[in-house]
């Protein structure tokens, strides 16, 4: 397995895309916790909660290993300040994920149908917005090998666009489903109105950043 400092010595993004995997891994398990669920399978719901919390803390050593690596170097192609912010708007998406992990298996409710295919929608948002910014991170070499320009610059520019779009999507999806929520309030608990607040509010957070990620590295590149 290659280590974070020989994938310095192929490209500064090398490091970068490796905890971007990463954090796709705790997407993806934070998928599977949510249509748990939604499916009632609470049992499951307990055994994913802490196969999140491990794929987060192994993002956290990726991040931790690039910091103590990242080259002082004024030689290199973009801004080390720049790949630091990039590194950081990427770790709090998986920190998104552990806490909606948290979250799932503090309260265990079937949540009424009508509220559930909401959440799925939203979920399925919000992760969309996260793909699309985790396609862009992976072009970043080809980007840089071409100076960023041309039709792989116009492509990683649509994609900034869609992952915006995507953004904004899942933001009037947030207040209709919260709308919802309140409408519902009087056949809710407590816990299970604040749980589901909750949920808004984490897996919002997943596109808000994930814009702050295709935003970054537009302005990145357009800097070299």
């Amino acid at each position: 397995m290659r280590t974070i400092a020989s994938l310095f010595g192929r490209s500064p993004f090398g490091p970068i895309q490796a905890h971007m995997n990463k954090v796709a891994s705790c997407i993806d398990l934070t998928q599977q916790v949510t249509d748990a669920y939604l499916a009632g399978r609470f049992d499951e719901v307990q055994e994913l909660r802490p196969r999140i919390s491990d794929a987060e803390y192994k993002a956290d050593l990726v991040r931790d290993d690039i910091r103590n690596h990242l080259p002082k170097s004024l030689f290199m192609p973009i801004d080390r300040r720049d790949l630091l912010e990039l590194l950081i708007t990427q770790d709090r998406i998986a920190g998104c994920c552990e806490r909606t992990g948290h979250l799932l298996s503090l309260v265990s409710f079937t949540i009424p149908q009508v509220l559930a295919d909401e959440l799925k929608k939203y979920v399925q948002i919000n992760f969309e917005a996260y793909k699309l910014s985790h396609q862009i991170v992976e072009q970043i070499d080809e980007l840089i090998e071409y100076a960023f320009s041309g039709s792989e610059a116009e492509k990683v520019k649509d994609l900034v666009e869609q992952v915006a779009r995507k953004e904004y999507e899942a933001s009037k999806f947030g207040w209709k489903f919260l709308g919802l929520i309140y409408q519902e309030e009087a056949s809710l608990k407590k816990s299970e109105f604040n749980l589901l607040q909750r949920l808004i509010e984490e897996l919002g957070m997943v596109s808000k950043l994930s814009e702050l990620v295709a935003n970054q590295i537009r302005m990145t590149l357009e800097r070299k």
